[in-house]
């Protein structure tokens, strides 16, 4: 059953692939997720953040996608100020923007975000949960491996503002690999 579905699902993305091109034309798609690595110190308070997000857009005019992401991530930090070390679980939806430059093989962009976070605590066996708004935004390069394939590395700037907590800003670093692909409707023959 799972070796049929693998095989089903790599024809029909074989068969989207032939008919794709990889542009940032109007009604172009994209298709991906990215991996994000944020690092903060204040004093001698310390967190580290890893996220996981898919994501979805697409390009309204040319150059210009609209999209979301969902992610998934977790945060430590550790024993500052006579705190334990906490970990958290956190879950986003956010909204996106991005406007890519040029037309090379290696294009940068600018983007930026704002949506909805839910942060879950785990501490010392408890657990508590919140909510909050996170946003930010800066610059990225995507190389195109190939037609449809881009590599894509981002550093920017984050803010997230958590129920009765202080807002908590971090500059990080992200990696992501994008599927970019243009539907094409072949015409039909005349009878």
């Amino acid at each position: 059953m799972i070796r049929s579905r693998f095989i089903l699902a790599l024809f029909l993305l074989l068969f989207v692939a032939q008919y794709s091109t990889a542009q940032t034309e109007q009604q172009s798609m994209i298709i991906g997720g990215s991996l994000g690595l944020n690092f903060n110190q204040q004093d001698s308070f310390r967190t580290t953040t890893f996220n996981f997000s898919p994501t979805f857009g697409y390009f309204v005019v040319k150059n210009l996608v609209l999209g979301a992401s969902i992610g998934i991530g977790t945060t430590s930090d550790n024993k500052a100020k006579g705190r334990k070390n906490r970990f958290f679980l956190n879950t986003t939806f956010i909204p996106f923007i991005r406007y890519y430059f040029l037309k090379e093989k290696i294009r940068p962009f600018i983007y930026a975000r704002f949506g909805y976070v839910n942060s879950t605590s785990l501490i010392n066996g408890g657990s508590a949960n919140v909510d909050g708004i996170t946003g930010g935004g800066g610059i990225g390069f995507v190389y195109f491996a190939s037609k449809q394939v881009g590599i894509e590395t981002t550093i920017g700037y984050t803010a997230q503002k958590l129920q009765k907590q202080n807002l908590n800003s971090t500059i990080g670093f992200g990696v992501g690999l994008q599927y970019y692909f243009h539907p094409r409707v072949k015409n039909l023959p005349k009878t």
